[in-house]
């Protein structure tokens, strides 16, 4: 927990008192400068008054050659002025301070006489008293380093989970009317891209759609909240949004993915028509969504035509299909993350499988969706998924 003041007061008072100094003072370079940072002397403490000198050439390539200068007469040292903190010149011990080999300071020893013989022991003592300077203060600085970087990411982490709890407070609240809608939403390890959402856009015509952004983190929250609000306003003119190839192609148009730092994102889009009981649909990179029929036996069939990631290619076109979807069916729209599981045995699992499962155990009425997140976290065997998990089932 020391600082460099009192890192650099304790060196500097142990060598004075271990090689008998008059005093000994510490040196930085600023620039081509050296700077005083403080003179411990015998009675008179630290001092810290700032002195500042400028080496010359010759000293300068002594310094950064040799651990240790040694000079048993002061008349030898032509800079010994420059090292002096009283007005009795002495002779001089220099130790370089140095920081990755790179000369950074100078430690000076002064002797109480004009004329000393420094002994090899005590010139190597004080070189390994200025390394000692030098790796407690690189200890401090990765101290304070590490410190800092873990308040950082105690912050960062704090602001992912406040963008996090955004992302959801947008996502709609269950239905109890027909069509009937419930989801479950569980985030993974790092802030994800994924969001849906669902509405009326007339009286005969129900919107649904689940989007995916490329990558984790806040920009994938950001795009993905941008999308999901054009979406839930239908905002893109020149759109109907009962087309849901018109919609993949505006929303391609306008996410274009060099506007959105090179990013993109996978969408289904449906719409349900409550009067004939068909529902048109349309994808861009996402997985089909499965659709059950009134017997819940019966194979899934996949929705959707599959089309190119949203904002990757100008003027793609998409194109739709028109399914029929009577009453007491079930849709289940979803993004690749509950399938996309990679198994504790090597293996991943597949959407056939999910689709299985999901037959299996959350077709009947009142059957929570938890159930196949806790399949899914069995077969994964860790607590926090890979990507997120956004499963939507409506029962029309």
């Amino acid at each position: 927990g020391d600082d460099r003041e009192s890192l650099t007061r304790k060196v500097a008072t142990t060598a004075r008192h271990t090689l008998a100094c008059r005093e000994v003072s510490v040196w930085w370079f600023e620039g081509e400068n050296l700077v005083r940072q403080g003179c411990t002397r015998g009675g008179k403490g630290w001092e810290t008054q700032a002195r500042e000198t400028r080496p010359g050439t010759e000293r300068l390539a002594a310094l950064d050659q040799t651990p240790v200068l040694s000079f048993a007469d002061a008349s030898q040292d032509r800079c010994a002025a420059h090292w002096r903190t009283s007005g009795t010149a002495s002779a001089n011990l220099q130790v370089s301070l140095r920081r990755g080999g790179v000369l950074t300071g100078v430690m000076v020893c002064a002797a109480e006489d004009a004329i000393r013989t420094w002994h090899r022991d005590e010139e190597s003592f004080a070189d390994s008293l200025g390394a000692t300077l030098m790796q407690s203060l690189e200890a401090r600085d990765r101290r304070q380093t590490f410190a800092a970087l873990e308040a950082n990411q105690k912050k960062l982490a704090k602001e992912l989970a406040e963008a996090s709890a955004y992302v959801q407070a947008l996502l709609p609240p269950a239905r109890f009317a027909q069509p009937m809608v419930d989801w479950i939403f569980v985030p993974s390890a790092e802030l994800g891209g994924d969001a849906f959402g669902y509405h009326w856009i007339d009286e005969d015509h129900f919107a649904i759609y689940l989007l995916d952004v490329c990558g984790h983190g806040v920009g994938a929250a950001l795009l993905s909240i941008s999308a999901l609000n054009v979406l839930r306003s239908s905002s893109i003119p020149g759109v109907d949004f009962r087309c849901p190839e018109q919609v993949l192609g505006g929303m391609n148009r306008a996410f274009d993915m060099e506007k959105q730092n090179n990013m993109y994102f996978t969408l289904w889009y449906g719409v349900w028509n409550r009067r004939t009981q068909m529902i048109a649909c349309s994808r861009g990179g996402h997985p089909p969504a499965l659709l059950f029929g009134p017997a819940a036996a019966l194979q899934p069939q996949k929705l959707g035509k599959a089309g190119r990631v949203v904002g990757a290619i100008p003027d793609t076109a998409y194109t739709s299909e028109t399914i029929s979807a009577p009453i007491g069916s079930t849709l289940l729209v979803f993004s690749d993350g509950v399938y996309e599981i990679a198994k504790r045995d090597g293996g991943t699992w597949t959407l056939e499988e999910f689709g299985q499962l999901a037959s299996q155990r959350i077709l009947k009425p009142g059957t929570s969706l938890q159930v196949v997140a806790d399949e899914v976290n069995a077969l994964y065997g860790k607590p926090v998924l890979e990507d997120d998990f956004s499963l939507v089932r409506i029962v029309f």
